[in-house]
């Protein structure tokens, strides 16, 4: 019969990480719990929705040895409202579980540990070892071009491509795409010789990644044919790939430009906000105007009203109109981490590129609206 003491603090944080991969809505009552096993001095919890799964170790005072199940949020929701100190949890019968802390006491009843689903085993295969911080500035500058269309589902997720770059070292490689706009960023990376490979990562499981990725401080990242694993000492991500064939995305990226602008992402962030007040779905768009040392950003709405305002520049150009989604440029500028913008141009016709100033690694491209 199951029996542990643990400390509030960790078995709440527990909780709160590991109920990501749990769906809100489920037709299978198992999958809204998460099995709890122990394991000498520790607790590892398991939760799936049999697209993603996660599983946590904590350390605790293992009393009795077992295995439970629990609702998720009913658990999550009565930890966090306990005191701080020791949390018992014990199995009485008949699928009953007491949840302890001093003078208070829940009764909740549990599911057959039967019910709940097998967890993946880590895949068998090579490994990339990654500092956090590389993961997240990749999945920062990408993930907001997404899509979410249920149609063309293989762009529903983020990109991951290991593959030979020059002088012997690997590149990792992570592209998101709409459609609509495209971001791409790449770095170099230890792995095996010769370790290429080509997924696509769920969008649910990047957003699971970025909401946790601050826990972590190594993550070793291990690709089979339809699952992807990310590990660490404590958390274990693993997930379904999405199948199917990414764009190829190298014939998008432009090779040139003609006309380039320095910008300052604060200012040019700020004045993209301000004009795009007036934004409706109607005119979802921005005009810029670039003429002789400046850059006019305007928008008019026919059943709002005009906006405009200047931003200095230095340019010798030919002048030029296009339009955006102001909402594309602002994703990039609020995720791109560099002072600088260079913002290039081909036409009005044609797509703009925003790129840091003081890295050669990263870009978004996004496409112009036809006026």
């Amino acid at each position: 019969m199951f029996k542990i003491s643990c400390l509030r603090k960790d078995l709440l944080k527990a909780t709160q990480i590991i109920i990501g991969a749990i769906t809100p809505k489920t037709t299978l009552l198992i999958l809204a719990n998460i099995l709890i096993e122990t394991k000498k001095d520790k607790i590892t919890i398991f939760a799936t929705d049999l697209e993603i799964g996660m599983k946590y170790t904590v350390k605790c005072n293992v009393i009795k040895e077992g295995i439970i199940t629990l609702p998720a949020r009913h658990l999550t929701n009565i930890v966090k409202e306990l005191p701080e100190g020791e949390v018992e949890i014990i199995e009485e019968k008949n699928n009953i579980i007491n949840i302890k802390s001093g003078k208070i006491l829940f009764r909740i009843n549990s599911l057959k540990k039967d019910e709940f689903p097998k967890f993946p085993s880590s895949p068998k295969k090579q490994s990339i070892n990654i500092n956090t911080s590389v993961i997240k500035n990749m999945i920062n500058k990408t993930a907001f071009a997404m899509s979410h269309d249920e149609v063309r589902y293989v762009l529903n997720g983020v990109c991951l491509e290991i593959e030979k770059g020059d002088k012997n070292k690997t590149l990792l490689k992570a592209v998101a795409t709409d459609g609509k706009r495209l971001a791409c960023i790449f770095n170099n990376v230890n792995a095996p010789d010769n370790y290429t490979k080509k997924v696509i990562i769920p969008s649910k499981t990047i957003n699971e990644i970025s909401r946790i990725i601050d826990e972590w401080e190594n993550i070793k990242i291990i690709i089979g044919e339809k699952q992807i694993n990310f590990e660490t000492d404590d958390i274990v991500i693993t997930s379904r790939l999405i199948e199917g064939h990414f764009p190829d995305y190298n014939q998008i990226l432009p090779k040139k430009y003609k006309e380039r602008i320095k910008l300052n992402t604060e200012q040019f962030l700020t004045s993209v906000k301000r004009v795009a007040l007036l934004i409706n779905n109607k005119t979802n768009y921005i005009k810029l105007s670039l003429k002789k040392d400046v850059m006019l950003l305007s928008i008019e709405t026919p059943e709002v009203g005009q906006a405009q305002e200047e931003i200095k520049i230095d340019y010798k150009g030919e002048e030029l109109t296009t339009a955006f989604n102001p909402n594309y440029i602002m994703d990039v500028l609020k995720n791109i981490g560099d002072e600088e913008i260079y913002f290039d141009f081909i036409d009005s016709e044609n797509p703009g590129v925003i790129r840091p100033v003081n890295s050669d690694n990263y870009l978004c491209v996004i496409m112009p609206i036809k006026v």
